[in-house]
């Protein structure tokens, strides 16, 4: 029987005791909660049963104990610690060692798959909000292709949703072959930060200054938006605008090349301010703009001719939500890094 499938990657690879029990309590929602889960994970798992238990209650607790609450991979790694990662990995390998029928072995390979994919996508995740970018493309198209062949592997069993595939290729996979191109091609410095924000809900903040290098930002709070979404900052329902601001020491290079400074990924559209003068941002086609607008893409700004002669360069991006979706982001999703000609 089909039933209604998530269409991310929440599917039964990876939150099957949640799907269990709604469909059980659908249908008879005077049911003791704890006795279906007693009777699904014995029914289920066999000899692994409590060792499973032990891993799928992890995840939940992950979901459901953590303060964040973007809803989306922007915001796992405050939710997926390492610790947490490692408490799951172990509870899995002593269920794979555990379970003693072919359908037992076969329950525990399906979640040690679902996981072991997972692992190689926070490995992304963190190599990307520490720097690391060398290998995020050759990463990234791996797991784009170890997501096909489950999709093939698990069909009967509905899981590994296509769109889990097409949702990374959208929302993920552009920051990172973007990075691992500047590793190739460019010295990359280190992601910025910490970085301050503030919220400008009368949209005066351009007005009054705030881009400028000598206002004073020590009252605004910090963040890493690497790892913070809007909705850590208690912004989840914030669809104005949100300024960022940081300075960094301006970086040596030799006379005649180019510096840029590179964005991960927005969700909304950003304007950049280096030395309080306005830097536009240049397509692939050569057009100007005064602002940069692409959903979960990556922009590169030649702030070059901002740099002037002093040993700090002051950072301020504005950023505006343009759209209303379901998730608690908004403004920066991802590193932010200065990176320069050879």
């Amino acid at each position: 029987v089909r039933i209604w499938m998530p269409e991310t990657m929440a599917n039964f690879e990876s939150a099957l005791p949640g799907l269990h029990l709604g469909c059980r309590l659908s249908w008879y929602p005077t049911a003791n909660p704890g006795e279906i889960m007693d009777e699904f994970y014995h029914r289920f798992y066999g000899a692994a049963a409590d060792l499973m238990r032990a891993y799928w209650e992890t995840i939940d607790r992950a979901w459901t104990d953590s303060p964040e609450h973007a809803g989306c991979g922007f915001g796992h790694l405050r939710r997926f610690t390492p610790a947490t990662m490692k408490v799951a990995r172990e509870a899995l390998d002593k269920a794979a060692a555990k379970a003693k029928t072919d359908v037992e072995k076969k329950r525990v390979q399906m979640a040690n798959d679902s996981f072991t994919e997972f692992e190689l996508f926070m490995k992304m995740r963190t190599d990307l909000a520490e720097g690391r970018f060398a290998n995020l493309e050759v990463d990234s198209a791996l797991w784009q292709t170890n997501w096909i062949g489950l999709t093939a592997k698990y069909q009967p069993q509905y899981a590994f949703s296509p769109y889990g595939n097409n949702y990374f290729g959208q929302f993920f996979a552009p920051a990172y072959r973007d990075a691992a191109r500047l590793a190739r091609e460019f010295i990359v410095q280190p992601p910025l930060k910490p970085w301050r924000y503030q919220v400008n809900k009368e949209k005066l903040g351009e007005t009054v200054g705030w881009q400028k290098p000598d206002l004073d930002d020590t009252v605004w709070p910090t963040t890493d938006p690497a790892i913070d979404t809007w909705a850590d900052l208690g912004l989840w329902d914030c669809y104005g605008q949100v300024w960022y601001r940081t300075t960094v020491k301006t970086p040596v290079v030799p006379a005649g090349k180019k510096v840029y400074l590179w964005i991960s990924s927005t969700d909304g559209s950003a304007k950049v301010f280096v030395n309080g003068n306005h830097v536009p941002y240049i397509n692939a086609k050569g057009e100007t703009n005064e602002v940069f607008g692409g959903y979960c893409q990556p922009a590169s700004f030649d702030i070059t001719p901002a740099l002037g002669p002093g040993t700090n360069t002051q950072l301020s991006i504005l950023t505006t939500r343009l759209a209303l979706n379901e998730l608690g982001t908004g403004g920066l999703l991802g590193p932010v890094t200065i990176y320069h000609e050879k």
